[in-house]
This record gives C-alpha cells, sequence and structure tokens, in this order.
C-alpha cells in the first residue's frame, strides 16, 4: 500500500488564517512585503513558518538553502559581503545591502490579534495541505517594516534574516521598476544556498569590446551594457558579458556564449539565450540595419517595447599600448584591525604605443595607495610607461572595522597611442580583530585579611580573546604591598611571557604583603601590543592588613599551684586571650615538663 502527501496549486493568491485584516495606513501606499509558507497542525497550531524564498529555493530550483551564521546579524554580515562582491564598481545609488539594514531599522511587530492585508505578489508553486501562504510583513510607504508578531515568534534566525533580505532586495528592485517579489525572492534563494556569487568583471579580459545599447528614440535611456569577446577557452564561441541587462544590474555572472559572429560582415539576426542562474531574464535577438546597397547599417537588440541601438568601443589594435598587472589580483592576507600591509604591483606596457594620462581611480577605505596618493610610498609609475616598460605601484590595506573581509577593484584608465582604454586589477584582504587579554578574577579581586608582616598570594589567568597574536607582553601597576610574587613578571611559577597566541592562556602570581593595618588596593596591569597598537589590560585588587594575632595567659607572670605531697595531683585552668586582629592559628603547647603536664597528658 502505498503513502502520500496530499498538495495544492496556489496560483497568483495568498491565503491569511483566522486573523483580522491589519490596515494601518487610510490608504497610504504600501509596498510590498514578505510571505511565509505556513504549516499547522489539526488544531491550527504552528508547525513550521518558512519564508517563500527559501522554500522556492529548496523546492522549485533545487538549492542547498544554509544559515550562513549562527545569529540573524552573522547572517546577513556573509550575505551582505557577497552583494559587496556583486556590485563592487557599480554604478549606481543605493545598494541592495543599504536597503538591508534600513528594513531592520524600519522593522516593527504587529500585535499578536492582527494580521496583515494579502499582497497578489505572483506566488505560484505547490505545497502540502497543511500549509498557507500568508503575510508576513508589510513594508508600508517603505517606512515601517510591519512584521505579524504571531509568524515571527515561531520563525528560526535563518528565516528571520531571510526576510530582512527580501526587503532588502525587493526594495532595490522596485527602484528599478519591478512590480512583483518573484524576480527578488529567486535572489534571495541563492543568497542563502552555496551559489557562489561571482564580480561581473572578474572573467572580462582586458581587450574586450565595451557595449552600450541606447533606446533609438531616447538616447539617454540605457537598457544594456555588456563586454563582447571570444571565449579563451573555446575560440569559435563569442561572450557577452552583461554588467546591466533591460535596466537592471544582475546579480551574478550574466552571459550570453553564442558561435563566434563576425559582426561586421555577416547577415541574419543571432538569437541569445541568456544563461543566469539566478535572474528571471530569457531571450532576446541581436538584430541588424542594412544600407541599400547590402552594408550593416547598425545592429539592435530587438525589444517588444522599442530597440536599442547597439555601440561597441573597438578592441585593441596592434601597437597599441596594452597595460598588464603582476600579480594579476592582489591578496593582502590577515591583516589585524588597525594595522596596515602592503604589497607592491608590477604594471607593464605589452604594447608597441606609449601608455598616456594613465590615472587610477579612487580607492576608499581600507584600501589605499601607500602613504595616501598614486603610486605610493616607494612606487615608480607615473602619468606615462613607454612601449615594453615597467614600472610599480605600492597599496596598502588597514582595516578598521571588524568584518571577515573587504574587496574592491582598482581601475586604471590610460591612453593607449589610439584611443581611450582601461584596466581593472582586483583587491582582496581580509580582517583579524586585535588580541585581546582578559584578566581573570573580574570585577575585583579581594586577599581578604592577611597579618601585618605576613604574605599571601594568588594565581590570575590572562585569555587571549581577539583573533591575533598578542605580542611585547609585559606586568606592571603593582606597588607595595602587592607585587608579583618573587618580584618581578610574571611571579614565581607563572607562566606567561612575552606573547600569547589566539584562544591561549597563561598565569601571573602575585603576592600581597601587608606592612601596616588598613583597607589597601591597587591594579595589576599586563601590558601588550595587540597587533596594531599598545594596550593594557587591568584588574583591581584589594587586601586588608591587620594586626597578627597576639595570645596572653592568665595568672601571671608565673602561677604557684602551692604545696602538694607526693604522687599528689592539682589541677588548675588557665586561660588564653588573642589581644591581635586576626584570628591565631596552628595553637600547640611547648616546654611543660615533669611533674607538670596537660590534664589527660596532650
Amino acid at each position: 500500500m502505498k503513502t502520500g502527501i496530499s498538495l495544492i496549486l496556489f496560483l497568483f493568491s495568498i491565503s491569511v488564517f483566522a486573523l483580522p485584516p491589519f490596515d494601518p495606513g487610510d490608504g497610504a501606499d504600501s509596498s510590498g512585503g514578505g510571505i511565509a509558507v505556513v504549516c499547522r497542525n489539526p488544531d491550527q497550531t504552528i508547525t513550521s513558518v518558512e519564508m517563500l524564498d527559501l522554500y522556492e529555493g529548496r523546492v522549485i530550483y533545487g538549492l542547498n538553502i544554509q544559515a550562513p551564521g549562527k545569529t540573524v546579524p552573522d547572517s546577513l554580515k556573509v550575505i551582505k559581503d557577497k552583494l559587496k562582491v556583486v556590485f563592487k564598481n557599480v554604478p549606481m545609488g543605493k545598494t541592495p545591502a543599504y536597503y538591508i539594514d534600513k528594513a531592520q531599522k524600519d522593522f516593527k511587530l504587529l500585535p499578536p490579534d492582527a494580521a496583515l492585508v494579502p499582497v497578489n505578489d505572483g506566488a505560484e508553486l505547490v505545497i502540502p495541505t497543511n500549509c498557507t501562504l500568508e503575510q508576513l510583513a508589510l513594508y508600508k510607504n517603505n517606512t515601517y517594516l510591519l512584521v505579524n508578531s504571531v509568524l515571527w515568534n515561531q520563525m528560526d534566525d535563518l528565516n528571520k534574516a531571510a526576510l530582512f533580505a527580501h526587503e532588502g532586495i525587493y526594495t532595490h528592485e522596485r527602484e528599478l521598476g519591478d512590480k512583483t517579489s518573484q524576480r527578488s525572492r529567486k535572489i534571495v534563494a541563492h543568497l542563502f544556498s552555496e551559489y557562489d556569487f561571482t564580480s561581473l568583471l572578474s572573467e572580462v579580459p582586458q581587450d574586450a569590446n565595451e557595449c552600450i545599447a541606447h533606446h533609438e528614440q531616447d538616447l539617454q535611456l540605457i537598457a544594456f551594457q555588456f563586454y563582447k569577446f571570444t571565449n579563451p577557452f573555446q575560440k569559435d564561441e563569442e561572450v557577452l558579458q552583461f554588467t546591466k541587462f533591460r535596466g537592471r544590474y544582475p546579480y551574478s555572472l550574466t552571459d550570453v556564449r553564442t558561435p563566434t559572429w563576425p559582426w561586421a560582415d555577416q547577415l541574419g539576426d543571432l538569437y541569445l539565450d541568456v544563461d543566469s542562474p539566478i535572474e528571471l531574464f530569457d531571450q532576446l535577438y541581436i538584430r541588424r540595419k542594412m544600407t541599400s546597397s547590402g552594408d550593416v547599417q547598425s545592429y539592435y537588440f530587438q525589444e517588444p517595447d522599442g530597440n536599442y541601438l547597439i555601440k561597441c568601443n573597438k578592441s585593441p589594435q596592434v601597437g597599441e599600448a596594452k597595460l598588464t598587472f603582476n600579480p594579476s589580483s592582489v591578496q593582502f592576507g590577515s591583516v589585524a584591525v588597525g594595522q596596515t600591509g602592503s604589497t607592491s604591483v608590477e604594471i607593464t606596457n605589452d604594447g608597441d604605443l606609449a601608455a598616456s594620462s594613465i590615472s587610477p581611480s579612487d580607492l576608499a577605505e581600507p584600501f589605499s595607495f601607500l602613504g595616501g596618493s598614486y603610486p605610493g610610498t616607494g612606487g615608480t609609475c607615473m602619468a606615462t610607461l613607454s612601449a615594453h616598460q615597467k614600472c610599480t605601484i605600492v597599496l596598502a590595506y588597514a582595516p578598521k572595522a571588524m568584518s571577515m573581509s573587504d574587496t574592491t577593484e582598482l581601475e586604471f584608465s590610460y591612453n593607449n597611442g589610439t584611443s581611450a582604454a582601461k584596466v581593472h586589477l582586483s583587491l582582496q584582504g581580509a580582517h583579524l580583530a586585535p588580541a585581546v587579554l582578559v584578566i581573570s578574577d573580574a570585577l575585583n579581586y579581594d586577599y581578604g585579611t592577611q597579618a601585618v608582616g605576613g604574605s599571601t598570594s594568588h594565581v590570575f589567568t590572562v585569555i587571549n580573546t581577539g583573533s591575533y597574536q598578542a605580542r611585547q607582553m609585559s606586568g606592571g601597576g603593582l606597588a607595595s604591598p602587592f607585587s608579583f610574587l618573587g618580584g618581578s613578571y610574571p611571579g614565581t611559577g607563572g607562566t606567561c611571557g612575552s606573547s600569547l597566541n589566539v584562544a591561549a592562556a597563561c598565569t601571573v602570581v602575585v603576592a600581597f604583603e601587608p606592612t601596616a593595618s588598613g583597607v589597601m588596593s591597587d591594579v595589576l596591569e599586563i601590558g601588550y601590543n595587540d597587533g596594531a597598537t599598545k594596550q593594557v589590560s587591568q584588574r583591581q585588587v584589594q587586601g586588608t592588613g591587620a594586626n597578627p594575632a597576639v595570645i596572653s595567659i592568665s595568672d601571671g607572670p608565673a602561677y604557684d599551684f602551692g604545696l602538694v605531697s607526693n604522687s599528689g595531683v592539682v589541677h588548675h585552668t588557665f586561660t588564653l586571650t588573642n589581644s591581635g586582629s586576626i584570628s591565631a592559628t596552628a595553637l600547640s603547647e611547648v616546654g611543660l615538663a615533669s611533674p607538670f603536664s596537660m590534664v589527660g597528658g596532650v
């Protein structure tokens, strides 16, 4: 007997279960919002709440959805780093990462007895019978992100992070003209999967044609921008690498691969099939306008809403200057926050003409030319580089914020001897949090009461909780009656030295030897270099000095037992008094000899 799951087809509709509609706006614009797949038990208790973006990713696109981080902020940090790779050097205004941050600031939970009015958002999928599509969030006038608190409280951190990512991506896409969140949901699904996002320029050779498609009736309207070049791995194939597709910025490597087509001398239309696992782009045609004599007059994309004329800059010709980098990309490696890493890059002119008017683009922190200006301290490059000559630039990386990595691209513009040209250099650096030494026994270690002239000690543990080795360690801050046991750091029996590795621990031993009565305090200090600057970790210590114990015996200065017969026994009780300020310990009798003894013998 076979068993199975009954399914329901949802086609452009959303159900909201059991809660009254909530419309907070008096007719104001509601700018879309997140949708959730909500599953319930027969008694209507919720068993799961999953963002529609992630559900589609698993069920429709077959993606391995995973939580990038342990918490919502951790996951969103990874997501924004992925977006940073995609959108670096893209000439546009606010990026999706900006809107993700804004969504978190605009977040507001609704009362538990209120639900959101459903938004028709083009969802078409099959879900189990015990599940429904329900409105999870609504962006009101791009000012308040209103969220259903009942559903929110049943969501895990993965889906909460996906909600903020969805709102940020969709807000960005609406600015570019999107009417539904279908494309945004697909992008979010890939962001939360193992899919590797790639810079749009990562595979573009330096000699590629740069192409722009203007609307033939409105030259200010640019719908397509792409690079055109021969596939270096398959010479009979041509690649169109888009950086703008139908007015939108692709989120990953969105290219068209076709048999090589001699644009200048072959008739006919070219049918293009767009290759992108993320975008919802489809096919398009490149057509030609011919003159009466049969010559190609122009090329254009054929589009339903108009034709877009294509204009491409030509590839470098033989003899033109051509700048190349060695290495072809820069990896600074791991650098502690607050520290500066630097490296030299060699620039070569492989052409037969001089490269002139060489000008680099601005570098934003944490990247720069060493010393602050081109070509960097120690660099030799100038505005001109003769044919077949080399020069160097010196680049710096000085991370200031705690994040996993930074990436950017440095663009060099120059004249190749016949026309303007440009070349790109990718830069990447990884952050390391500086060393942080933490001393045990927070906030204040109390030695308690100690006799004047006596000594006691305590072992403190020092742990490096940062991501960089602590160096140049030393002890200080202590003055009498506190000191490192034995007189010097790290104290007799201590294990700390001049450095401490990440997550490692060592010990210092500090003595308290009061010379007077009363409460005394001090500060134990461990100085170190955190990888960038000198730091000091501290721990408060205190202790109380007191007069030592003084025992006096009653019946002094001498007690006379009087006359006692031979073999007789006389007892007497003596009283001991402690007139000091601390307890006397280790009491014992010494000095008695026959015929005197303690009653009972001890």
